[in-house]
């Protein structure tokens, strides 16, 4: 078939007409994902959560109907007695359709420290990728392949677009160049679908990234180490995080072939406890840390693989189920 449209192009397999840059090697996205293997990357999602279960049930619900490929859940519960219900529920429910591992804690251990559990348990384990996900996303078709497609060599992090962030990773805020331009009519799953095929080009280098979606290589995690817990409950730490990554020496990004839905703040406006007035104080004190911490350039000592200065997160009595 050919294509009345100059600006297009008639798809070899489906005959479809596409944007040319909706096209790899003559073929569309929607062909090219459906032809692409399922990956040796057996990896694991590490979702924190405290109460909020109908987002929590909208996250699992996208991530069995639309990964498409073998992954495993590490499910962290803050103040598990608090939301057991809620909890138990959401475990009854997609206890047969996810492959989830739980860590309950008795109190709220706060963000950081709950990715950092769910860390080490899935370091323990032999998964290739750990990549933190807030329980406020949605995903979107084939997202994690999609993402580990367009990782170049020596990446140690990569991110999504998401439709409720900040610059550079919004993109319908982004002044960075991305394959299509965000309309007004657009959402984030109308967005995705007109973004082209995943590949190394869709890479956009930056210098740091938001944690609500993070794919992370289990080798960085070994190398660089865990969040820093000095950063307290939230905030902060996926930037402190991030640089330390550069400073090892490998690169992070957007993968900008992949666009997901984030509500934004509920998973750290609920595990700060709702405590909106203080944020701002808060992030004044975030930033106190970093620039404390890498006023020479690097933190004293190197990296350690486990910050261990805690000074109002004590570690807490949890447990653990497959």
């Amino acid at each position: 078939m050919i294509s009345a449209n100059p600006n297009t192009t008639a798809c070899r397999r489906c005959g479809t007409a596409k944007p040319q840059s909706a096209m790899v090697d003559g073929v569309c996205r929607r062909c090219f994902d459906s032809a692409m293997p399922i990956s040796d990357n057996y990896f694991a999602v590490v979702i924190p959560t405290m109460g909020q279960s109908q987002f929590t049930k909208e996250c699992f619900d996208s991530l069995v109907n639309l990964t498409g490929e073998p992954f495993s859940v590490i499910w962290i519960q803050n103040q598990h007695q608090t939301y057991r219900s809620e909890y138990e529920r959401l475990e009854q429910e997609f206890g047969d359709k996810l492959d989830l591992r739980v860590i309950r804690n008795k109190p709220n251990n706060g963000f950081t420290r709950a990715v950092n559990q769910g860390v080490e348990l899935g370091l323990s384990g032999n998964w290739t990728h750990l990549t933190i996900l807030n329980n406020d996303t949605k995903v979107v078709r084939n997202w994690h392949k999609r993402l580990v497609a367009q990782m170049p060599y020596g990446c140690g992090l990569i991110g999504p677009l998401a439709d409720a962030i900040d610059d550079p990773q919004n993109p319908h805020k982004t002044k960075r160049k991305l394959p299509v331009r965000w309309t007004d009519s657009d959402n984030y799953e109308t967005f995705d679908s007109r973004l082209p095929p995943p590949s190394a080009k869709g890479f956009i280098t930056t210098k740091v990234l938001s944690y609500c979606c993070a794919v992370i290589p289990s080798e960085i995690w070994d190398e660089v180490g865990l969040l820093d817990e000095r950063f307290g409950h939230a905030y902060g730490e996926d930037n402190d995080h991030s640089h330390r990554i550069r400073l090892a020496g490998y690169s992070i990004g957007i993968g900008s072939a992949v666009c997901i839905h984030h509500a934004r703040s509920r998973t750290s406006t609920k595990i700060l406890q709702g405590e909106k007035a203080k944020r701002y104080k808060i992030g004044q004190r975030q930033q106190s840390i970093f620039k404390a911490k890498w006023a020479d350039g690097h933190p004293p000592g190197g990296f350690p693989p486990n910050p261990t200065l805690r000074p109002w997160m004590p570690y807490s009595d949890f447990s653990y189920t497959e």
